[in-house]
């Protein structure tokens, strides 16, 4: 389980990067329904290696990595 600071760390992030990482897919597969499933997987992956961490520590170039 994520604990309350890694979540809110987590959402923080989530609020800044969802503009880069959909800007970042979008561009390179041209579709915005095949853009949108990939970030919204990237961001399924960022909350499970939150959870496993136990700590929230998903960074910006960690969430690019996966996209």
């Amino acid at each position: 389980m994520v604990r309350v600071e890694g979540a809110q760390k987590l959402l923080a992030l989530y609020d800044r990067a969802l503009p880069k990482v959909y800007g970042y897919l979008v561009d390179r597969c041209g579709d915005v329904a095949t853009a949108e499933d990939l970030t919204s997987e990237t961001f399924l992956a960022a909350v499970a290696a939150a959870k496993r961490a136990g700590d929230g520590d998903v960074s910006m170039p960690w969430l690019m990595g996966v996209a």
